[in-house]
């Protein structure tokens, strides 16, 4: 009767397991030259920059951003389908993989570049993620360890803000309100992260 109730247990378990999707990019001439992204269903997400990075990067993304992610993967057959790799032969873009995971469900493909527009729509999610994530690790390093490149940094964020290339930008507020009210750094990149901050404020009043 018990392992009758456990086999019950382990079986509602198994059904409501929650999908994920996970996305893995290795391109040794880029930086960074490895970075993983996996997003759950409920929006928790993470950011690793190495295989077995114990501790990668947690944060919370827009069940807009998520469902964009979600359907896409569903219109490419959670990746169980048809190859996503072009035919013809091309440069190397670096080694891309995507992966489906709910419960007993799988499906995983891998190439390095595609033509199919909801793979290229996808792998935008992703690069745009890591985008943002690795804004905020970069920040990060730049105010404890060069102060003095701080500006010229804040001025690539705003620049890949403006050519819609960050995803989910408001994870930077908190890093950008640290450089705007922190009076050890130059007045010139704390009136920068102030206009960032201005600009993302009213991208998400849209």
């Amino acid at each position: 009767m018990m392992r009758f109730l456990w086999a019950l247990a382990l079986g509602a378990t198994l059904t409501s397991a929650e999908a994920k999707l996970t996305f893995t990019k290795s391109f040794p001439e880029s930086v960074p030259d490895y970075y993983r992204v996996v997003v759950h269903e409920n929006g928790e997400a993470e950011y690793a920059t190495a295989p077995d990075d114990p501790q990668p990067e947690k944060f919370k993304l827009s069940e807009d951003l998520v469902k964009q992610a979600f359907d896409l993967a569903a219109k490419l057959d959670h990746f169980k389908g048809e190859s996503l790799e072009i035919r013809k032969k091309i440069a190397n873009m670096g080694k891309k993989t995507f992966t489906y995971d709910n419960g007993d469900e799988h499906g995983s493909q891998t190439f390095n570049y595609s033509e199919r527009q909801e793979a290229i729509d996808l792998l935008n999610i992703f690069e745009h993620i890591s985008n943002t994530e690795q804004a905020i690790i970069e920040l990060d390093r730049i105010m404890h360890f060069d102060k003095l490149g701080l500006m010229k940094y804040l001025l690539q964020v705003e620049i890949q803000f403006d050519r819609k290339e960050l995803a989910e930008p408001t994870l930077l507020t908190r890093t950008l309100e640290e450089i705007a009210a922190n009076k050890a750094y130059m007045d010139i990149a704390r009136i920068r992260a102030r206009l960032i901050l201005t600009k993302i404020q009213n991208g998400a009043s849209k």
